[in-house]
């Protein structure tokens, strides 16, 4: 009896240690990627570079350090570096063709998604402080050679941050706190770390938003794909919307834009949480309790 006890007492231990070890390698991956911005980003070659070189070279800087946190992680405790870095993760591998097309349409989605953000945005009383810091970041995005900020912008950034919020940290809080309450924390921590990420306030706001989007689709879809397809059309409509304003005969054609945005919004919306719940076998009703697919 007594040895059972004390079994049961170092089950309990070992169940605590193993979850504040998980929520420090949340965080840790979390804050690696400050830590890749702010002391790779203070070298005067990269400081010298426009917002887009340097978006371009500390991105692939992460990208080595996150391939590093992989290896450790593979060698540490047996991870794949693709399953605990959720790229895929999918209960019926017949159904998998189903992924790239939900893909294709988060990837619309999310150029509408951005749209309508900056709707809103124009809606709410900021500060102009704010709002000129904002609109000053938006268009330096835009800066240098335009196939190396598409590159930083719509493939290196996009792939790093979700693989970093909603891979990474996103995979251990949800499996630190349980599966119910783990949701909710990790959806809301990894959004709100993704927002301080952030430099001015008005992007703070609405990457808070937009990061429990993302985290959400990840979650509905068993595969951090869709959200770096989405997140990848987020950042391309900033280009895109930029060259569309910028001719004056399009300026009266706004209002139409953004009533489309909200329809195409809305539909693909409803085609991912469609997609997601044949991926994630929701259709399917057996009587049987269904396993979570990230807590293992």
């Amino acid at each position: 009896m007594l040895f059972s006890h004390c079994m049961k007492e170092r089950q309990i231990e070992d169940g605590i240690l193993t979850r504040i070890a998980e929520i420090f390698c949340a965080l840790f991956v979390v804050f690696s990627f400050a830590i890749v911005s702010f002391i790779f980003g203070s070298i005067s070659g990269i400081k010298n570079l426009d917002s887009t070189g340097q978006r371009l070279v500390l991105g692939g800087i992460w990208i080595l350090f996150a391939a590093g946190i992989a290896v450790a992680m593979y060698f540490a405790a047996g991870q794949k570096p693709l399953e605990s870095f959720r790229i895929l993760e999918i209960r019926d591998k017949k159904q998998a063709w189903l992924l790239p097309a939900g893909s294709a349409v988060a990837f619309v989605g999310g150029i509408a998604l951005n749209r309508v953000v900056i709707l809103l945005v124009s809606l709410i009383p900021f500060p102009k402080d704010w709002v000129d810091k904002h609109d000053e970041i938006v268009t330096g995005t835009t800066q240098g050679n335009v196939f190396v900020a598409i590159i930083a912008l719509c493939v290196i950034t996009p792939v790093i941050e979700e693989l970093c919020f909603r891979g990474k940290a996103f995979y251990y809080l949800r499996k630190a706190f349980g599966q119910r309450l783990g949701t909710f924390f990790a959806v809301l921590l990894t959004s709100v770390l993704f927002a301080v990420s952030h430099v001015s306030y008005i992007q703070m706001i609405y990457a808070f938003v937009i990061g429990a989007v993302f985290a959400l689709l990840s979650l509905r879809s068993g595969s951090v794909v869709p959200s770096i397809l989405a997140h990848a059309g987020f950042n391309i409509a900033n280009p895109i919307f930029l060259a569309w304003f910028s001719n004056e005969s399009r300026e009266n054609m706004a209002l139409m834009l953004d009533i489309a945005c909200i329809v195409v919004l809305i539909i693909c919306g409803a085609a991912v949480f469609v997609i997601g719940g044949i991926l994630r076998g929701d259709s399917k009703d057996d009587g049987k309790s269904k396993q979570d697919i990230y807590i293992k």
